[in-house]
């Protein structure tokens, strides 16, 4: 199935009884994580989207993950994006939440990876504030912060 086919299709109608289905597809309430699997499986640029009676509902592309990535990431949003290395354990990024809450300062995006020496670096986006009281925030903690940027949005 390619994205002429899915353009063409019925949308009341059965996918088994217009073409063939690939051996990927999503029900409408898949999650997004089974989703980019298959996509990474299959290396197809489109997904069929069936209902529980494998109607065709419509289709998702790389391009609808990638648009929802930037709004998980806020980088729509003007704010300041920093990262810190915590100790990989239970309870150090709730001081890192406490503090900026404690300062009104707004989280827009948190991501975390796996880092060396049992760490994970802490990719943050917050509303913006001036890079200086994030770092004087940060250094009364005890905790460097590793990178900084003011993002503008688009």
């Amino acid at each position: 199935m390619n994205k002429e086919d899915l353009l063409d299709l019925d949308l009341d109608s059965s996918v088994f009884n217009k073409v063939s289905l690939p051996d990927f597809f999503v029900h409408e309430e898949d999650n997004i994580t089974h989703a980019l699997l298959l996509f990474l499986e299959h290396q197809e640029p489109y997904l069929p989207v069936v209902d529980e009676e494998m109607r065709l509902k419509g289709a998702v592309s790389l391009h609808d993950f990638l648009e929802a990535l930037i709004e998980a990431l806020a980088m729509d949003v003007p704010g300041i994006r920093f990262s810190v290395l915590l100790e990989d354990k239970p309870g150090e990024l709730r001081k890192v939440v406490d503090a900026l809450a404690l300062s009104n300062i707004n989280i827009l995006s948190v991501i975390t990876t796996r880092s060396q020496d049992g760490k994970r670096e802490v990719l943050i986006k917050v509303d913006a504030v001036d890079e200086g009281t994030l770092i004087k925030l940060f250094e009364s903690l005890g905790i460097k912060i590793e990178s900084i940027e003011k993002e503008e949005g688009f």
